[in-house]
């Protein structure tokens, strides 16, 4: 649940409201994403995309139209918005996971998170800069720590990661990475007694894309990311520490990727949500990791900690697509901006046999059977744990964020109209999170029935 200053800062209610809405639909499990800001001051393309980003400072808001260096007033905000968010959460009996974002706070700037190379251990800012100088750790986690520990209780389930999509600042520093394992496990418990807060309800681990690990490599239009990787890792393999990037993974309890297939065909299978987490585990590997010896040998568990399918025709979330096989090809595109009719990639074609939204049908309820089925789908040989879904802009099938459904605030969830949700996806949703709470898992014949149902699917949402 992508969650930035609008939605925590003071006098706002749209972090809290995310969350009731997530609980109303029979989630059980919320990730809060607060998403923060580095603003990078070395000469450099800051529009050109894949590329590896560093920090000058940090910064917590771009609502006044720049980034102004981080300081102590703005991290005690931050704190603030976020324990209210998550006791919210908790209030609610949700679990709560955290997935901590930073985004290039640059006017026009395009450096993904998933490149940036900083030590989180590391100040930033202050002096020339401006505002108060601050590690990552300092900015973001240490108040994020604070205020769940604030917010949970003996009954509160906690997944934290050290950062989110960010695969670059772990194997460039991971050594600062298992230090901030163990800190976050600490803060958490903040002291409490066994009784208070057992410490075994705190998880602590981290969250790469599922591929561009290092975002070190560039791509020669021969094969995928992950082949010219592999091809490039004898010359770029002495920069790494190895044996501290394997202590890093073997000191986490869950690893997590965004997983946004590229898939061959509409006809979404199962099998097909498989392919991140293999790109992922190749690349891993050359690091010394290996990827199936940690889930199954130590134990770990293995998330998609963002999954969707947002129907955009660009990648510069501008525009949509009507074209299914476009679509299933490129599922991280999609449109961010607010909800209007015009902007709707899946309810464009009007009621019963709409080719998008019967791939949005399709691609989650293939994704419920993939989740459900523990590795046991045909041709399958993975399992992951829980997948989070992106709640954001045309991706939200669940129309959580305010966002996502249009401007007087009203969901149709009788007819689809007036956001991106889909009624049959988000019964779907609930049925599968309530079968993983019982230990029922959601039959094949409710999934199948989902994908197969008409666009003016007469039925209220569960919850």
């Amino acid at each position: 649940m992508l969650t930035s200053e609008g939605d925590w800062g003071v006098g706002s209610t749209r972090c809290t409201d995310m969350v009731a809405r997530a609980a109303s639909l029979g989630q059980t499990r919320v990730m809060l994403v607060p998403t923060l800001y580095f603003v990078d001051r070395e000469p450099r393309n800051h529009s050109a995309p894949g590329q590896q980003g560093k920090v000058s400072y940090y910064c917590y808001s771009k609502l006044d139209g720049g980034c102004p260096p981080a300081d102590a007033a703005g991290r005690a905000k931050f704190g603030a918005g976020m324990k209210k968010c998550a006791a919210a959460a908790v209030d609610a009996g949700l679990s709560l996971a955290l997935a901590p974002h930073i985004d290039d706070g640059v006017p026009g700037g395009a450096q993904w998170r998933q490149g940036l190379v900083f030590d989180p251990l590391v100040k930033h800012g202050g002096g020339a800069f401006g505002g108060d100088a601050m590690s990552y750790d300092e900015f973001i986690l240490q108040p994020l720590a604070t205020a769940v520990a604030a917010a949970s209780t003996a009954k509160t389930k906690v997944w934290f990661s050290t950062q989110g999509e960010m695969g670059a600042t772990l194997v460039y520093h991971p050594a600062s990475h298992t230090k901030l394992l163990a800190a976050l496990r600490e803060r958490v418990i903040a002291g409490r007694t066994a009784a208070a807060f057992p410490p075994t309800n705190v998880q602590v681990g981290v969250l790469s894309n599922a591929d561009k690990l290092c975002s070190c490599v560039a791509q020669t239009g021969n094969g995928t990311y992950t082949d010219d990787f592999v091809r490039a890792w004898p010359t770029i393999k002495p920069q790494f520490n190895l044996p501290a990037i394997k202590a890093l993974f073997d000191a986490t309890d869950f690893v997590g990727i965004s997983n946004y297939p590229s898939l061959k065909s509409p006809d979404v299978r199962p099998v097909d949500f498989e392919a991140g987490i293999k790109s992922f585990a190749t690349e891993l590997a050359q690091f010394g990791v290996d990827l199936r010896d940690l889930v199954t040998t130590k134990g770990k568990t293995l998330w998609f900690s963002e999954v969707g399918i947002g129907g955009g025709g660009d990648a510069g979330g501008w525009s949509r697509t009507a074209d299914p096989a476009y679509a299933a090809a490129n599922t991280y595109h999609g449109v961010t901006s607010t909800y209007r009719p015009e902007t709707d990639p899946w309810h464009a074609g009007g009621a019963g046999g709409d080719g998008m939204l019967a791939l949005q049908r399709k691609f989650y309820s293939s994704l419920a059977s993939f989740v459900s089925s523990r590795g046991a789908c045909a041709n399958c040989t993975w399992a992951v744990d829980g997948a989070f879904l992106w709640n954001c802009g045309s991706w939200d099938v669940q129309a959580i964020h305010p966002a996502s459904f249009d401007a007087n605030g009203t969901v149709d969830f009788l007819t689809g109209a007036g956001s991106y949700a889909d009624a049959p996806t988000v019964s779907l949703i609930a049925d599968h999170n309530a079968g993983a709470d019982t230990g029922v898992p959601v039959s094949a014949a409710a999934i199948a029935k989902a994908a197969a149902e008409p666009a003016g699917w007469a039925a209220a949402p569960a919850g």
